[in-house]
């Protein structure tokens, strides 16, 4: 992409793309519908553009319609489409700027599914939050939730990766 050449970390949504530069700063670029290039517009760009308010991110995350950020501190901020609570920011409205995932203080890794979002937490549990209409949320129910709610049955884990509408975790 155009005036990146200090990227760490890339990642790819259904239309959108983010790439994490060396700095902590992140760049989008694609299809910005519900504002998943987080730069507080709802523009499609075919440049990258920078996302608003983040300078240390550690790890990025895209998915259908919304994208993630984990931040050097652990927290976890999302932008984009909220239909399902995929931001986890106990709300369902589109965010075109990063927002504050509820409750999370010690991340060590990121996913982003269709529209659900996945944390590994440094004690080997899993939150999820989104969409739950196939269970993806791994929460023993098929309720979405806009905040976090702990994976069921993990406590072991060690890197996770979140499918259209399926998870996976390593485990230790």
């Amino acid at each position: 992409a155009d005036n990146i050449n200090t990227a760490t970390a890339i990642a790819a949504g259904s239309s959108h793309s983010l790439a994490l530069l060396s700095n902590g700063t992140i760049k989008s670029w694609g299809d910005n519908s519900y504002g998943k290039l987080g730069n507080n517009s709802i523009t499609t760009s075919l440049a990258p553009v920078n996302v608003s308010n983040i300078s240390n991110a550690i790890a990025i995350a895209a998915g259908n319609n919304h994208s993630l950020a984990l931040l050097s501190d652990g927290t976890v901020m999302s932008w984009g489409y909220n239909n399902a609570g995929q931001l986890g920011n106990n709300s369902n409205t589109n965010s075109s700027i990063p927002v504050l995932v509820s409750n999370i203080t010690n991340a060590i890794a990121i996913s982003a599914g269709g529209s659900f979002s996945l944390a590994l937490l440094s004690n080997g549990t899993i939150m999820s939050w989104g969409d739950n209409q196939y269970g993806q949320l791994g929460n023993e129910n098929n309720n979405n939730s806009n905040i976090p709610v702990l994976v069921s049955n993990i406590n072991n884990a060690i890197a996770i990766s979140a499918g259209f509408n399926h998870c996976l975790a390593l485990l230790s």
